[in-house]
């Protein structure tokens, strides 16, 4: 249905983006939108081509338009015509050279002035570099408009599956759950009671992490939960599922990746938020070591002693197995970073947040580059952020204090060595948890090809933002630029003072150019959480 409502010329802006969308034809965009809405006069270099440019306004978008004129033009066969195609398409100069004068004989012959052919054919050759066939087009415009409309009515089972297909790379399952943060969708850690094997969506509309994402979980045990689910309902509580499950399938390792991965964490009688819940599984219980082991031996007994009674001559007496419930011990909840840190060793990415989710703007405008690509700038001065992920204070055999350092961003990690004056200066800012903003210069190791970080400057990430930055703009598209988006804009304003410049500039891409503007009475918090409230109006937000 929702394809039969698609109108032709809609479909056909699709086509014409896919192909126009390549380092050729990208520079031909903003005269084919001007032409499309009537802005600027749609012109030919020979009246002869707008047979088969008149559906693109006169912008040569696709291979097949070039093949055909090239026969209508210059007097080609299909032939050559496919092989002109071929040979632009790979660049093959001495072809091509061959074929131009071929073009320029057979359009000259039919009256053609060859000033405009020498035109035509420059265009082509800078056009075709890049050029997409008309056909692949319309098949990735095609799937591309379903694919939209799933993301636009059914948001959450569509990022679901995608996300789902997308759960053996890391990289790609980091960048679509940013996606589905941008889009307001909630996403949230595995569950025993509502998570499936992959991604899937509770009825809230909620995306659930699936448990055959796990690590150390395996695939008897995940069906094992989930048939058992299915076949008797939710889990009251955790001495509930232990009653319940298979604990062939459900080991004491499984049980710890479960617990690690936060699949327990709404699940009574936990108490104490995320890290309550699952540091109370570590915590040692009465003789065992651990609260996992206790419930395991809790949930062997009482199956092994409910065979039992049903085995026995009076077993259609007993009601239930009366075997007590494990005492839940008390124990301080873990700290974030531990928390975090577990969840990854498990799940492969931090799931509950980031030690730097609080400092994303200012990691964003004020570094020079993510961790990962620290490499690109050797013997240069650099601006890092990261948290510290290990410590370790030492002492040399001289006497002196020295220590070893990793700190972590959304990208990856760096191990930063301090010795002498440097350890003695910004020892106080390396503690685990520790969030920083460091300034200093990426340079080659003395005596080695291996080139290091060395600190200059040392920050708190959470100070950063009121030494460094003075203004923030909001870049605004005038296409967007409606009443409805002002006063949303002044109501994120007001609601977000602080003692940063508020400052816009109006984007007419069409015409490349821009409109500054400076508030000299409103300033702004400018921080992640105003970044995040400009993304979802589509605004980009700029530090300075």
């Amino acid at each position: 249905k929702y394809l039969r409502e698609l109108k032709p010329d809609k479909f056909d802006d699709l086509i014409a983006m896919n192909a126009l969308y390549r380092p050729g034809p990208l520079e031909y965009i903003p005269d084919f939108i001007a032409r499309k809405h009537g802005r600027q006069q749609v012109t030919y270099d020979l009246p002869e081509m707008e047979e088969y440019l008149q559906d693109t306004f006169g912008i040569c978008v696709y291979q097949e338009q070039l093949m055909l004129l090239s026969q209508k033009i210059g007097g080609f066969s299909k032939g050559d015509a496919d092989v002109l195609r071929k040979a632009m398409g790979k660049k093959q100069k001495a072809v091509l050279d061959k074929m131009k004068g071929q073009f320029m004989e057979g359009a000259m012959a039919k009256g053609h002035p060859e000033k405009i052919l020498d035109k035509v054919w420059t265009d082509w050759e800078a056009f075709a570099s890049y050029a997409f066939n008309k056909s692949h087009s319309t098949c990735y415009a095609f799937v591309a408009y379903q694919t939209a409309y799933l993301k636009a009515h059914y948001p959450s089972e569509y990022m679901a599956s995608v996300l789902t297909h997308s759960q053996g790379n890391i990289d790609k399952t980091t960048f679509f759950l940013e996606e589905c943060k941008r889009m307001g969708l909630d996403v949230k850690g595995p569950d025993i009671n509502e998570s499936g094997v992959n991604f899937s969506v509770n009825k809230k509309g909620v995306i659930r992490y699936g448990l055959g994402a796990i690590k150390g979980v395996g695939e008897a045990a995940v069906e094992a939960m989930i048939q058992e689910r299915r076949q008797n309902g939710p889990f009251v509580n955790i001495f509930d599922f232990m009653r319940r499950i298979n604990l062939r399938t459900v080991n004491k390792k499984v049980m710890e990746c479960l617990a690690f991965a936060g699949a327990f964490d709404e699940i009574p009688p936990l108490q104490g938020g995320q890290g309550g819940a699952r540091a109370t599984f570590f915590a040692p219980s009465d003789k065992y070591e651990s609260f996992i082991e206790h419930l395991l031996k809790y949930g062997a007994a009482h199956q092994e002693d409910k065979i039992m009674s049903t085995n026995s001559l009076f077993g259609d007496l007993s009601d239930s197995v009366s075997i007590p419930e494990p005492t839940i011990p008390k124990v301080a909840p873990w700290n974030l970073l531990t928390l975090l840190q577990r969840e990854k060793d498990v799940v492969g990415i931090y799931l509950s947040g980031h030690p730097l989710d609080d400092y994303k703007f200012e990691v964003e405008n004020l570094t020079t580059c993510p961790l990962d690509r620290i490499e690109n700038f050797p013997g240069q001065k650099i601006r890092i952020a990261g948290f510290v992920t290990k410590a370790e204070h030492r002492i040399s055999q001289k006497g002196t204090g020295w220590g070893r350092f990793t700190i972590s961003d959304y990208s990856g990690n760096l191990e930063i060595a301090l010795f002498s004056n440097d350890y003695a200066q910004f020892k106080h800012y390396f503690e685990e948890g520790s969030c920083l903003y460091l300034t200093g210069v990426y340079r080659q190791r003395f005596n080695s090809d291996e080139y290091e970080f060395k600190p200059e400057k040392v920050e708190l990430l959470e100070t950063v933002g009121g030494s460094q930055i003075a203004a923030v703009t909001l870049q605004i598209p005038i296409e967007l630029l409606t009443m409805e988006l002002l006063d949303q804009l002044d109501r994120i304003c007001k609601a977000r003072k602080g003692k940063h410049t508020l400052k816009m500039r109006l984007l007419d891409r069409t015409n490349k150019q821009a409109l500054p503007f400076a508030s000299t009475s409103r300033k702004v918090n400018a921080d992640s959480d105003f970044a995040m409230e400009m993304e979802k109006l589509g605004v980009e937000c700029k530090v300075g």
